[in-house]
């Protein structure tokens, strides 16, 4: 999709209420049920399941965007020790919304990183050693990061109980098309038996909720340690995670849009937006391309935004834009407006219902 020719904008707010983990089980509704249900379930069901994620990643927005990735052979690094194990043809991981910016700032802060599967290995032993890895990323569906020559693994473990506890630590430069200067870092952890190693790490593109077998991949400009920009990475899909689902009508028009919140200890849970279906003055669309679809949350997800691109424009209009919508009185606050290109609002559109449902996968 070109950003050069007219697009269809979707916007949307939502102020839901997440329920924390202290909080007793609601029934009421979707925003008093939501939250109780993500720690008990989703975390606990990613932790156990890792090799659920393979397949997840490839293929995940890889229409042609990965054509410039480096392959298998460019990897240089150790030839023996913890195996990576990954998707069939490439992990994908997706840049995530982030509650300190904007919601038209997320337009230019959308990333895929695509790691190229391949036969990769981590240290057995601590210490730092070179590495290079066969990755690669798209910025905002346009700007392309390559690696820019060796990188380097720190390799920790430490003995916490009957735990052995292992941090692999990579960090690989990269140069965008532009020459400017990127680093991506992944942080691998495992922890096995006192004693034991690792025999492989899922690294796989799929949604993990468990600190201690976890893998996070954040993408900086220019390095991770002092970053002028900084990217969070999560999984494209969230395989197995409930959506929450928006399901709006309006004059002349409703929409459906997909999003998996997952698990978080404290911080703002991670979460993607998936998937947009729906119909405009008679005009249907289905969105699931991860760089046509764009989320901002605030806290905990109590108010959330959504973008939908499109192809082509639906009638005169260039986006569509819905805020204010509570889950508890959806219909008493949402607001639907029609948008420019920039998501600048030009003239409302009356809301008839809306409500936000969590739905199994």
């Amino acid at each position: 999709m070109s950003r050069t020719t007219p697009l269809v904008v979707l916007a949307l707010t939502v102020f839901a209420v997440l329920t924390l983990p202290a909080c007793a089980p609601g029934g009421a509704g979707e925003g008093e049920g939501e939250g109780e249900g993500e720690g008990e379930g989703e975390g606990e069901g990613e932790g156990e399941g890792e090799g659920e994620g393979e397949g997840e990643g490839e293929g995940e927005g890889d229409d042609g965007r990965f054509a410039g990735c480096p392959d298998a052979s460019t990897y240089a690094g150790p030839s023996a020790g913890v195996s990576w194990a990954m998707a069939p043809t490439r992990s994908i991981y997706c840049g995530a919304g982030d509650e300190g910016r904007a919601l038209l700032d997320e337009i230019a802060a959308k990333v895929q990183v695509g790691i190229t599967t391949g036969s990769y290995f981590l240290p057995t032993t601590a210490g730092t050693a070179a590495i290079t890895v066969p990755l690669c990323a798209v910025v905002d569906d346009g700007l392309f990061l390559s690696p820019r020559g060796a990188g380097a693994v720190l390799t920790e473990v430490s003995t916490f109980g009957e735990s052995s506890v292992w941090r692999w630590l990579i960090t690989q430069p990269l140069t965008a098309s532009d020459d400017a200067a990127w680093t991506a870092e992944l942080r691998i952890d495992r922890t096995t038996p006192a004693g034991t190693t690792p025999a492989s790490v899922p690294v796989d593109g799929s949604y993990v909720f468990d600190f201690k077998n976890d893998v996070s991949v954040t993408l900086c400009r220019p390095e991770c340690a002092a970053p002028a920009e900084r990217r969070v990475l999560e999984s494209c899909t969230f395989d197995g995670v409930d959506v929450r689902q928006h399901t709006l009508t309006f004059d002349g028009g409703d929409v459906v849009l997909d999003l998996p919140i997952g698990d978080s200890f404290a911080a703002t849970e991670p979460a993607m937006f998936v998937r947009a279906e729906g119909q405009l003055d008679g005009a249907r669309f289905v969105v699931e391309d991860y760089f046509d679809l764009v989320y901002n949350p605030e806290h905990h997800h109590f108010r959330r935004d959504f973008l939908v691109f499109f192809a082509a424009p639906i009638g005169e209009a260039c986006g569509l834009m819905v805020t204010e919508l509570d889950p508890f009185a959806p219909e008493e606050l949402a607001v639907v407006s029609l948008v420019d290109c920039d998501g600048g609002a030009v003239s409302t559109r009356a809301v008839s219902a809306a409500v936000v449902e969590r739905v199994p996968r």
